[in-house]
């Protein structure tokens, strides 16, 4: 139990002997959730109980330990409905990710509180690249509801357009989480893990940070001020040449005699804008634009796989070179994943070629 309480409290006693192993209370007592993960998935995937035969998993869970995300999800608890409890949710996703736990998110525009439109729809940009994001609340006493449609205008069109446009980014979120399934990665970073050199990414941590090793994301985590929008959000980037997301042609350079730069970037405030995303240099990602065909705006993650057409973006490092990473499948079975009967690609792109390498080569 976090907070000014006692270790026991709410608990068994600390000195409590478990007679199957002889360990104390104390020294177990943070497994209890990761165990109980561990054998609700056991007996999911076990296919001489399971009642739901070669599926795949979805346990979200409360309590969990390092590692439990080799079992279940988890979400970060009860939070309030502030600029501050938002703030940190990013702080909780980069820790939860090197804690073992990729999937992983807060109560997406606060459990506890009063209803604030501007915060959730901001909230809700933000929420685009949460690996888990979902809005909840205190039915009993958390204030009148929060959902994307109770919004006020422009905070319902920010909320329906950063559901549309996480749509477009769930390839490369997917391949991500798919790689840490299986190698141990992380997903959600803050920039020093990919910038340790320079000094500046020590600060201010969750002002931006970074999705799948290739995408610089820039949320506005403050209020506006007397009724009146922010008009820009300040980034800090990295040197190198960083390419907008929402347009090609508009890319950030900071002073190249400098390890980065401080910049300031337009807030997204019309009613069919999105957060901030932009590609960092020698990367690439797929990407599924919605209105690529005849203006068409999908609402479904189905209807996005099915039918926006799948295209890998790349922006070229100062040798002309980037990388990427496409993981495609059916999405639900077990056996797909333990036979490797999905498609799982490495792209390279060079001043002359893009080479591809299937990763899954001992397919069964």
């Amino acid at each position: 139990m976090p907070g000014p309480w006692n270790l026991d409290n709410m608990s068994l006693s600390l000195n409590a002997t478990h007679p199957s192993n002889n360990y104390t209370e104390y020294n177990v007592h943070s497994l209890f959730g990761h165990l109980e993960g561990k054998v609700t998935r056991d007996f999911l995937v076990n296919q001489t109980k399971t009642p739901i035969k070669d599926k795949r998993t979805f346990i979200l869970a409360r309590s969990t330990f390092s590692g439990s995300g080799a079992h279940v999800q988890h979400w970060l608890g009860d939070n309030n409905r502030t600029w501050t409890d938002m703030t940190n949710s990013i702080a909780g996703i980069m820790n939860f990710n090197m804690f073992g736990v990729p999937f992983v998110g807060p109560d997406t525009c606060g459990f506890f509180g009063a209803k604030d439109d501007e915060l959730c729809g901001r909230w809700i940009q933000l929420a685009t690249f949460y690996p888990f994001a979902r809005e909840h609340r205190d039915d009993s006493g958390g204030g009148p509801p929060h959902e994307p449609y109770d919004l006020a205008e422009p905070y319902q069109s920010w909320a329906r357009e950063a559901i549309r446009d996480r749509l477009q980014y769930i390839r490369h979120v997917y391949t991500c989480l798919f790689e840490a399934s299986q190698e141990g990665q992380t997903c959600f970073d803050p920039l020093l893990l990919h910038f340790p050199t320079d000094d500046a990414v020590f600060e201010k941590t969750e002002h931006s940070f970074i999705v799948g090793d290739a995408l610089k994301v820039t949320p506005v985590l403050t209020a506006g001020q007397d009724g009146v929008l922010p008009t820009t959000v300040k980034s800090y980037f990295p040197k190198g040449t960083w390419v907008s997301m929402k347009d090609y042609s508009d890319m950030v350079t900071p002073d190249p005699t400098k390890e980065g730069e401080w910049m300031d970037l337009a807030a997204p405030n019309s009613k069919t804008d999105t957060v901030n995303v932009h590609l960092r240099p020698g990367y690439m990602v797929p990407f599924q634009k919605q209105t690529a065909v005849s203006n068409t705006k999908y609402n479904t993650t189905a209807d996005v796989l099915a039918h926006a057409p799948l295209s890998l973006v790349a922006n070229r490092d100062s040798d002309g070179h980037a990388q990427g990473k496409l993981f495609l499948d059916g999405g639900e079975t077990l056996s797909e994943l333990n036979n490797k009967e999905y498609e799982h690609y490495e792209f390279h792109l060079s001043a002359n070629s893009l080479k591809k390498w299937v990763l899954n080569v001992d397919a069964k």
